[in-house]
């Protein structure tokens, strides 16, 4: 949540007492199925979003969303068509805002799972505003035109919520009514507008995601989502597609399961798996399951009812001690179970803004959950820390305690069910060791590349995460891809002018992919540099002048910026090659750097955006005539790599050598508003190409020696002729 959280206090306790062995206990070593995950890739590069939720339909669209804050009105969201390599931004360009009303307090979506009259998916989007309404939206067409709308409640007031399809235009949305208790209303209209409110429950603590098992018809599908009500784990369950609610017991945490919400998923037979952390200072931060077998979901009526199988199965292995944020993905073959959250080694209390750890995004798994005794296996999904040092979940208290809120409470993942892999959205926020909060919270996605699937199957690798090149497809730079209407969706909503941006468009040509890094070159002699850093070659389908203007104008800019971006050290860093029609070609270097007023705050210490102003000049090229190809050399002495860990188990930040990992590098292509491209708000998305981790002096397999382009050598007439057509500027 984009402010400080409002927590309904539980009114009443449950004496009860259950029997709930540990299962599964942490293995020494734990196994790790073969599971892998890609480069981490920011689905937007440029603004904050905390809390990213993920939503994917079965056609194996991925939706993420995340609000902005009160004071911005904003929330954001993106749409990826291609498994998660590549992200577009809806709404209107180029600040891409999805809310008509008010928003940025919590950013809530959902998928529809059978096909709308158009034969697409329908996505949904209410937005949170300053607690007292949501900002509602829906779409036919993958994101593409937008019809946004405003669901009033009254005072006292709303908070957190969540949304489920059961059909192609049935929603229902759960939220905590403050005063009233939790909340469920439903839409008929792929929800625009909602249905008189019913609550479900007045008593509990933090309300969770809600859930829908389908049975064929809407009238059968089983709505239901988890809760917190002091230590205890509760179910809020309806068995007729929302008519009437039950409320149950699944088990007692016997601490505080507040690290992030309680979240829960279920098996195609229907077994409900419910995920939550402890919160309990020093020795009591783990990660549990506890299961609700499908036979037991028809007794979920009352609270003293106990519906759980008296298990729970610890999911941290190994030397992970400390976790936060758990997010549970089932939706397959029964038992089979993932769990995202952070974690690190650290023992202590991350809510105080004394402890000093190093983050990771980790990855559970167990393929036989309904057994006895599961086994768990664990990865460490990203390959650089994520977060350093505290993260709170104190609300108001963080500010007490000096810890850091910059990722708010919660992130997500969900299962692609067209080819059986996991996503995972993140928050990025750019913290340093040391610092007191992190900055600029980017929604960041790793996809599953390899090992168990949770439908059943075990999936083909799809590609490496550490390489030098990244290969896109031709035809996907489009712009602008999106549209934001203030009308109901019978009210016709004009669709986007989308079309191909050639000058935007990074493509593989032949044996030669879109993105190269290689040792870094002189681009006046093509001879390697001594002791350099790195060389990026982009390819582009034209850069003609008259498309790079068609480009701009799509998206109602005047500039474009190529961006090659990567961890650098602690921090994102990147180099931009920038084009403008008064003043040309120019090639830089940024290290982090955000801004405020620039994105609409009023306040000048309130970092929104990251943006690229062009701070320290390189080398660069750039070949206009024909197919486009852009070269930019980075010096040696300005890469930054992770070294040696300190006592707390945080790499110290040292100079780059060869063999050093930067990851997290992708290349983007950005529509400016400005003539000047130095002067940026909003940037405006049109193509990316697929994140990779790369390695400082690998040389790329389709490069030869004497290549001064970066791709195959080059015979001296043809060299001459790049030296003739190219620009340069150091």
């Amino acid at each position: 949540m984009r402010r400080t959280p409002v927590v309904l206090a539980a009114v009443a306790a449950l004496a009860l007492s259950l029997a709930n062995p540990q299962t599964a206990p942490a293995a020494a070593t734990p196994p790790t199925f073969g599971l892998e995950f890609s480069a981490s890739l920011p689905a937007d590069v440029q603004r904050d979003e905390g809390e990213p939720e993920i939503s994917i339909d079965p056609g194996g669209n991925i939706y993420t969303c995340g609000p902005s804050g009160f004071s911005n009105v904003a929330d954001y969201a993106q749409v990826s068509r291609d498994g998660g390599d590549q992200f577009h931004l809806l709404g209107a360009p180029p600040r891409g805002q999805i809310s008509t009303g008010e928003g940025g307090g919590d950013c809530g979506l959902a998928s529809a799972p059978v096909k709308n009259q158009l034969g697409q998916y329908t996505w949904a989007y209410t937005g949170l505003g300053p607690l007292l309404n949501f900002s509602t939206g829906t779409a036919d067409d993958t994101g593409r035109t937008l019809h946004g709308g405003a669901i009033s409640q009254s005072l006292p007031g709303v908070d957190r919520q969540w949304m489920v399809f059961t059909d192609a235009k049935t929603v229902f949305l759960n939220y905590n009514g403050l005063a009233e208790g939790f909340s469920v209303q439903k839409s008929t209209d792929g929800g625009y507008s909602y249905g008189p409110r019913k609550v479900v429950s007045t008593t509990g603590g933090r309300i969770g995601p809600m859930r829908a098992i389908l049975n064929g018809t809407p009238a059968k599908a089983k709505v239901y989502f988890p809760y917190d009500d002091g230590k205890k784990i509760k179910l809020a369950f309806s068995p007729d597609n929302g008519e009437t609610w039950g409320n149950c017991t699944v088990g007692d945490a016997g601490i505080s399961p507040t690290a992030g919400f309680v979240v829960a998923d279920h098996d195609k037979a229907g077994n409900i798996y419910v995920t939550y952390a402890e919160k309990g200072g020093k020795d009591r931060q783990d990660t549990y399951v506890m299961v609700v077998r499908a036979k037991d979901t028809a007794r979920c009526k009352t609270d003293t009812t106990v519906v759980g199988d008296g298990r729970t199965i610890r999911i941290n292995q190994g030397k992970v001690e400390t976790t936060v944020m758990p997010w549970i993905v089932a939706s397959g073959a029964p038992g089979r179970f993932a769990v995202a959250y952070y974690g690190t080694e650290k023992v202590g209390d991350p809510n105080l803004g004394t402890f000093k750890a190093a983050w990771h995004v980790y990855v559970s798994m167990t393929l036989d959950g309904l057994a006895g005794t599961p086994k768990v296996g664990q990865v460490r999904a990203s390959s650089h820390p994520t977060h350093y040092d505290s993260i709170c979940l104190n609300g108001t208290l963080c500010d007490v305690q000096m810890g850091d809120r910059s990722l708010v409470d919660y992130f997500a993942m969900d299962l692609n069910p067209k080819d059986g892999r996991l996503n995972i959205v993140y928050n990025n926020a750019a913290k340093r060791p040391g610092e007191v909060e992190g900055h600029v919270a980017n929604p960041v996605v790793m996809t599953q590349m390899a090992g168990p699937s949770t439908l059943g199957s075990t999936l083909k690798p799809k590609r490496s995460r550490v390489r030098q090149t990244s290969s896109d497809p031709a035809g996907d730079a489009l712009s602008p891809y999106g549209s934001l209407c203030a009308t109901p969706p019978a009210v016709p909503c004009p669709a986007p002018n989308t079309v191909n941006q050639p000058a935007m468009d990074f493509t593989d040509r032949g044996s030669r992919p879109a993105v190269e890094v290689t040792p870094e070159l002189d681009l006046a002699t093509g001879k390697p540099v001594r002791d350099g850093g790195f060389t990026v070659t982009l390819r582009l389908k034209s850069l003609s002048r008259g498309d790079k203007q068609a480009a701009a104008s799509s998206a109602g800019g005047t500039s474009l910026i190529y961006l090659f971006r990567w961890i650098n050290g602690y921090q994102p860093a990147g180099v931009t090659a920038r084009w403008s029609p008064v003043t040309g070609w120019s090639y830089a270097f940024d290290s982090y750097t955000t801004a405020s007023t620039q994105s609409g705050q009023a306040d000048p210490t309130a970092e929104k955006i990251v943006v690229f102003p062009g701070s320290t000049p390189i080398a660069g090229d750039v070949v206009e005539d024909g197919p486009g190809v852009i070269r930019m050399s980075v010096p040696r002495r300005l890469l930054k790599a992770l070294g040696k860990a300190d006592a707390n188990g945080r790499p110290s930040e040292v100079a780059a050598t060869n063999g050093a990992l930067l990851p997290s590098a992708v290349a983007y292509a950005l529509v400016n508003i400005a003539p000047d491209a130095r002067v940026q708000s909003y940037l405006y998305p049109v193509d990316n190409a697929p994140a990779m981790d790369f390695r400082l002096g690998a040389k790329a397999g389709s490069v030869r020696a004497s290549a001064a382009v970066g791709a195959v050598a080059l015979p001296v007439f043809a060299l001459g002729l790049w030296r003739a057509r190219r620009q340069r500027r150091a």
